[in-house]
């Protein structure tokens, strides 16, 4: 631990030996979870309130610390990370844990996988980081919200406070070695991170908005504007306190409209947070010290309870949208899951995060997050290992029963009866069959041209040709030049957004592989789901009907693809929905076999259990095109 000494360190710092604590900002902070459970619940928008809360917990942080260096001459980060973590940790594992037993009481099994590695994450602090890496993961960056989401602004935070410390040192020793404007100086390693990360923020948002959202590096700014606040507010004196107060209302104003007048499209943080961090700067060094007019003791009530609220707002909702299958909750709905999270979040402050807890049943505590986390992991992976392959002779789909008998190890791994290609194939050559075969054939395309893997793989064996997936890749045509196959196998339409249409790239590439001599197979697109349908089949194990979807909101009347068989030569467009849709609608489930592993990709059950009919259904539309 480095420290400087009380001398040294008391004069310039010598403003902040006074405690200059805010009950106002508890009401602010009380609006601001307030907003952000109101946004959650019935807008699906950014409110602004997790940037306030950032600032505000950027200020008080940093008004902690100006004052240890005020009155002992030194900041001790092992004495603030230590009282902080006593602090912090209960509420965050308790809630954490009870969020575990709410997902194993009312979260369909087929969602549990979701939530393992968020647990881990959660458990240690970086559950940003989980969510930036399933932001960049094709794979995982459709996963449906878990009820651990919310730790990523703890997270954030709690980063935060691992430098807060250190960047105080610094400040602190700068400031002792300044023979003029001291604070100014001890400043600014803090004003240089802050513009660093702010430029960075503006920047990531523009390239990459779904990671910069939840990157420590792009709002670290935030905190440490309010951290900022901390090193101005003995300073800044509004003798007028009309203006004063005409400003704290402008900024409380604008703070709880902002919302409402942003746009959803507006990616953050970026530079539109600036607006709701100014609006809290001005809220904190506007606001009266001798108290203001949101300082009444109601409202620093409700801010005492702003972060346990904060952190059981988000399972609850989460767990309200499974129970009522849907995330547009109506008024009481949502005032319902307001009330729920006060009355978990009194209990919890009252019982838990006012209690005298000790370092070594935190730490026991976390150990136990962990464990119980790991052991999720491991005991789904598992499972998943043993599920035996499904034996059942394909059925019409007009004869699908509504009834399921699926056991319930199949209902808890789902997610991982992925095809081979989906995990592992994306972006990389996988080749499968005889190497040696006279016949070559290539799976081209993305993600739904992976999900038929299993079935073109048996199909391999059945013929004797050698399979190559090209999926994903980003130079495709040179690699089709490299193997130099004689049929092509990709898809030929796409049902992205509701409707089925030809890809506006796809008669290109078509053109293309014609002009190379490649025959070509045109697969069409499949299904693509507005719910998670293994936790529909969960929930309607006796009548499976409510989780299918109507066949013509998917596919157009005729399919869009045949036109170009006499456009383009060597091309057969080749229709396989009678494997997973009869006349009128496409299930989520047959022959006792979930159909997806997901929301719209096959799993690998079922392409095994389809792959002899697949066969049959491309001979008789396309005779003589597969080896």
């Amino acid at each position: 631990m480095t420290t400087a000494s009380h001398a040294s360190a008391n004069r310039p710092f010598h403003a902040y030996s006074a405690r200059f604590y805010r009950h106002d900002l508890q009401a602010v902070r009380a609006v601001s979870v307030l907003l952000i459970m109101i946004y959650h619940i019935w807008l699906g928008k950014v409110s602004g309130g997790v940037d306030a809360f950032f600032v505000i917990s950027g200020f008080l942080m940093g008004s902690v610390l100006l004052q240890t260096a005020a009155t002992q001459g030194a900041v001790s980060a092992w004495q603030f990370w230590k009282k902080l973590l006593v602090r912090i940790l209960p509420a965050a594992y308790f809630v954490l844990f009870c969020s575990v037993v709410l997902t194993l009481a009312f979260i369909p099994p087929p969602m549990w996988k979701f939530g393992v590695l968020e647990l881990i994450a959660s458990s240690l602090f970086i559950e940003n980081w989980e969510l930036v890496r399933t932001a960049t993961n094709y794979l995982a960056r459709e996963n449906p919200p878990s009820q651990f989401q919310q730790y990523w602004a703890l997270a954030v935070q709690m980063q935060t406070y691992v430098l807060l410390p250190i960047l105080m040192l610094c400040s602190t020793w700068l400031a002792a070695r300044s023979r003029r404007h001291g604070m100014l100086v001890a400043a600014l390693p803090v004003a240089a991170l802050a513009l660093l990360s702010l430029a960075w923020s503006i920047y990531a948002t523009h390239r990459s908005p779904d990671t910069a959202y939840f990157s420590t590096l792009t709002r670290l700014w935030e905190p440490l504007a309010g951290v900022l606040a901390a090193f101005a507010y003995p300073a800044i004196k509004l003798n007028n306190r009309r203006i004063a107060n005409a400003l704290y209302a402008f900024a409380f104003a604008g703070f709880v409209v902002f919302g409402l007048i942003v746009p959803s499209s507006i990616h953050f943080p970026g530079w539109i947070a600036t607006i709701p961090v100014m609006l809290t700067l001005i809220l904190i060094l506007c606001g009266d010290r001798r108290e203001g007019w949101l300082a009444i003791p109601a409202f620093s009530a409700a801010g005492n309870l702003s972060f346990t609220l904060y952190l059981w707002h988000w399972p609850i909702l989460v767990v309200t949208h499974y129970l009522l299958g849907t995330t547009a909750l109506g008024v009481g709905p949502g005032l319902t899951v307001i009330a729920l999270a006060l009355i978990a979040a009194w209990f919890t402050n009252r019982y838990i995060e006012r209690s005298s807890p000790r370092v070594l049943p935190l730490a026991a505590a976390c150990a136990a997050m962990l464990a119980l986390g790991i052991g999720a992991q491991k005991t789904l992976g598992v499972l998943a290992s043993s599920q035996p392959a499904a034996v059942h002779p394909l059925t019409p789909l007009s004869q699908t029963q509504n009834s399921v008998n699926i056991p319930f190890r199949t209902f808890v791994t789902s997610n991982y009866d992925r095809p081979y290609a989906i995990s592992n194939c994306l972006g990389t050559v996988c080749e499968f069959g005889n190497p040696d075969a006279a016949h070559t054939v290539v799976l081209l395309g993305s993600s739904h041209a992976a999900h038929w893997q299993p079935a073109f793989e048996w199909m391999a064996q059945q013929r004797g040709f050698h399979l190559v997936t090209v999926l994903s890749h980003a130079n495709e045509l040179a690699e089709i030049d490299r193997i130099h196959p004689e049929l092509v196998i990709t898809t030929a339409t796409s049902t992205i957004g509701g409707g089925e249409n030809v890809a506006q790239s796809s008669p290109a590439l078509w053109s293309a592989l014609a002009q190379r001599g490649i025959k070509i197979l045109a697969l069409r697109d499949t299904p693509r789901f507005t719910q998670h349908q293994n936790a529909c089949v969960w929930k309607h194990r006796d009548d499976a009907a409510p989780c299918a979807i109507a066949r013509d909101t998917v596919f157009a009347a005729q399919f869009p693809a045949k036109p170009f068989e006499q456009r383009i030569p060597n091309l057969q467009a080749v229709d396989l929905t009678d494997l997973v849709c009869d006349a009128r609608s496409c299930p989520a489930v047959h022959d006792d076999i979930l159909i997806y592993y997901d929301t719209h990709h096959f799993s690998n059950s079922y392409m095994k259990h389809v792959a002899a009919t697949a066969l049959q259904m491309i001979d008789a539309q396309a005779p003589g095109l597969l080896p």
